[in-house]
This record gives structure tokens, C-alpha cells and sequence, in this order.
């Protein structure tokens, strides 16, 4: 997709939503929740845990965490903080 002077992308086609640092958090996140096994996943309709891929998708959440680091705007940092604390316990009570 191409960027046009100083504009932000809007949106991959008719109908979609805007491209937001929340929109990829949230497909991180849904991806972090079908690994738990707390959502079915969307191809299969099952819901199946796989804990090495949901340490991976949390790992991949604390890495855009650490390298977007004081370039967020509060809210965003409030997000991605909340998403990765619930996820992180989430994953916690699974291992148990």
C-alpha cells in the first residue's frame, strides 16, 4: 500500500477499517487469544492451545513494546501495557 505526502493510510479497501497502531495491537492480540485456546480459531472453528505459539505472539507484543518505547501516545502505551498484562496472566493460568 502507498503512502501519500503526509497522509496516513486509511484503510486497505472499501469498507475497512483504518490501519491504528490499535488495530494491529488487536490482531496481535487475537492471535496471542487462539493460541491460548480462549478464542476457536477462525479457519478450523476449534479452539486448540498451542502455548509455544502464544509465548511467541506475547513475545512479539513485548518487542514492539520495547522498540515503540516513549513514541506512543498515552493511550496507545496504556493499550498495549493492558493487552500484554492480561495476556501474560491468561498464559500464567494456562501453564499451571
Amino acid at each position: 500500500m502507498e503512502e501519500k505526502e503526509g497522509k496516513k493510510p486509511e484503510g486497505t479497501g472499501a469498507g475497512e477499517a483504518p490501519v491504528t497502531f490499535a488495530v494491529l495491537l488487536s490482531g496481535l492480540m487475537m492471535d496471542a487469544l487462539v493460541a491460548l485456546g480462549d478464542m476457536e480459531h477462525p479457519v478450523t472453528k476449534k479452539k486448540e492451545p498451542n502455548l509455544d505459539h502464544a509465548r511467541f505472539s506475547i513475545g512479539m507484543l513485548e518487542l514492539l513494546q520495547e522498540k515503540t518505547r516513549n513514541n506512543l501516545t498515552k493511550g496507545e502505551a496504556e493499550m498495549l501495557e493492558g493487552l500484554l498484562y492480561d495476556l501474560r496472566m491468561r498464559f500464567l493460568n494456562k501453564k499451571t
